[in-house]
């Protein structure tokens, strides 16, 4: 019998997990498939305790979705040590109380050709002209530069559309926010988009990027005669669990 588990991280505040919550349910109608999930750290189940719920259930072929935005440390290594094998492995077999179950990793969904997609959606319900906009993407920041490497990628989409885009990460990395905010404002822009390349609500995305941006409150605000939007988090957006379905259908 075969299963999807879709891996998060994992954080004490209590928003974080709500993508992986978000999307199981059309991963699950989409791909035809059971979802299960779990998480790295802080949140329940873990990933080890969701494998070993699917191995009790009677599964025996399990696709693992690491619901991360780039490849890296937490995708590449830590999901598969969680899951009972060797890290940077994508596929393989282990034994849990005697029964046996194959595993195969998936990529995340940052480095996807369906985040074109996506990207177009967020800018559009921005009402933005290319003519007038600049976007900003904005990631975590990581120190192998993996992180970077998926923003870029995302942000030649953003290029292809016509629109001024810079890339910013929120630490670890440079520019900073502050520092892309200037680069855009430098462009004569009326309007700039800030997107949070994230995967769920955090106090990186609702707190300390939105006081980088200079936005006290809401999602808004005016810096002279350019508005600042901030954007949803990119990994709450529905069509993310498009590109998850698609993932588990590759392996």
């Amino acid at each position: 019998m075969k299963g999807i588990l879709i891996c998060a991280h994992g954080s004490t505040e209590s928003e974080t997990g709500s993508a992986v919550r978000e999307h199981s349910a059309r991963v699950s109608s989409l791909t035809g498939l059971p979802v299960y999930y779990g998480f790295n750290a802080s949140e329940e189940p873990s990933i080890t305790d969701a494998l070993h719920k699917m191995s009790a259930d009677g599964f025996d072929e399990v696709i693992v979705i690491p619901l991360f935005f780039a490849p890296g440390f937490l995708a590449n290594k830590i999901v598969p040590k969680a899951l009972g094998m060797e890290p940077e492995t994508a596929e393989g077999e282990v034994t849990i109380k005697g029964h046996t179950i194959r595993i195969r990793i998936t990529g995340v969904f940052g480095d996807h050709p369906g985040m074109k997609d996506v990207l177009r959606d967020v800018i559009s319900s921005c009402g933005a002209s290319a003519k007038d906009t600049a976007v900003i993407l904005i990631g975590h920041g990581s120190k192998d530069g993996k992180n970077s490497a998926t923003v870029r990628y995302n942000a030649s989409f953003v290029s292809e559309m016509g629109y001024e885009v810079f890339c910013a990460y929120n630490e670890m990395q440079s520019p900073t926010v502050e520092e892309a905010l200037k680069s855009a404002l430098g462009t004569g822009c009326k309007q700039i988009i800030a997107i949070p390349m994230f995967v769920s609500p955090s106090v990186h995305s609702t707190e300390e990027i939105p006081a980088k941006l200079g936005i006290r409150e809401g999602r808004k605000t005016a810096l002279g005669n350019t508005e600042v939007i901030y954007c949803q988090e990119i990994g709450m957006h529905p069509k993310i669990a498009d590109i998850l379905a698609e993932r588990a259908g590759s392996v």
